[in-house]
């Protein structure tokens, strides 16, 4: 059983409609997570790009506001539990699996009021953010069967208007 009840918190907190929290890379499910998780933070130390922070609850989350996973290992590799397992998300052909999250650019982006930004599309290395022209202006689209949920986009969006969300 969860000790941590995400709704009941975030009713307590007046916010109705919060998500659960993004987790590390190689996690499948949230109470199972929560049930192996220890709070050891080895894996919060060990994150090269520094997305990983220690949550509300005490658990590991993670933050692209500043950066975006590499899916380099090193947190599936330090976790003793297998609260992280990357061993678990095999997918060779797609390299997809770390996260089953996908971009979503919201309409406050720059490019819904017609002004020339695609810092998102250059900082996207599988290529899944395009702009497609609608009524003479480019609108970004992202290709969620590409987007492997890495979060580089977030941090370089002069708005944040990029959220990567559970798919």
């Amino acid at each position: 059983m969860s000790l941590v009840n995400h709704s009941r918190r975030s009713l307590l907190r007046g916010q109705l409609n919060s998500l659960l929290p993004q987790r590390p890379p190689w996690v499948d499910n949230e109470s199972q997570f929560i049930d192996n998780c220890t709070q050891c933070n080895n894996c919060i130390e060990s994150c090269e790009e520094q997305v990983l922070l220690n949550g509300s609850a005490g658990f590991p989350e993670i933050n692209f506001d500043n950066s975006g996973c590499t899916f380099c290992g090193v947190c599936s590799d330090v976790c003793e539990t297998n609260a992280i397992n990357k061993a678990l998300f095999t997918r060779p052909s797609t390299g997809k699996g770390a996260f089953s999250s996908t971009a979503n650019i919201k309409t406050n982006c720059l490019a819904h009021s017609q002004v020339a930004c695609q810092s998102c599309k250059e900082i996207c290395e599988v290529r899944a953010i395009s702009f497609d022209w609608v009524n003479r202006t480019p609108l970004p689209k992202v290709n969620s069967d590409l987007c492997n949920g890495c979060g580089f986009c977030v941090g370089v969006c002069p708005t944040q208007s990029i959220e990567v969300t559970q798919a």
